[in-house]
């Protein structure tokens, strides 16, 4: 909280080529995106819950080429399972995922119900299509302040 986190967002977006992105890049706080991913999920009925996903998926797909999260968080068993669907999708699709946290891959979930049973796919995801970077504890608000 409060590292630097948005501000490095902010940094690549400026300096994101463009010529690489040329679909765009969509930038949401993470639950503004969980919300509009379960509303339009709630429209593709009749569809299995994989389908529904994969539909979602493809449609976000050809919105943009990369997607910019701040405040990534996994609270729900829910989330985890269609962030994980929708993620692998997106890498299928050679969507580019860059988001910020305040936890480590590992810490996400924390606690959460069959935690053991269906993070690990997730974090197979994030260990093998994703750099992880780690910004240091320091609380640069508190400083500003003082």
């Amino acid at each position: 909280v409060g590292a630097g986190k948005s501000t490095v967002m902010d940094v690549f977006l400026e300096f994101a080529d463009t010529d690489v992105f040329h679909g765009g890049i969509v930038r949401l706080h993470f639950h503004e995106f969980m919300f509009a991913v379960h509303r339009m999920l709630s429209k593709v009925k009749g569809d299995a819950q994989s389908q529904a996903i994969a539909r979602v998926a493809v449609e976000l797909s050809q919105s943009c080429h990369c997607l910019a999260f701040d405040e990534f968080q996994l609270t729900t068993i829910g989330d985890v399972v269609i962030v994980t669907r929708l993620f692998k999708e997106f890498l299928q699709a050679n969507m580019s995922i860059v988001l910020t946290t305040n936890r480590a891959p590992e810490e996400l979930y924390h606690q959460g119900i069959n935690r053991e049973v269906y993070l690990p796919e997730f974090l197979d995801l994030v260990k093998s299509h994703m750099l992880v970077g780690e910004l240091s504890g320091q609380d640069y608000r508190a400083l500003r302040a003082a």
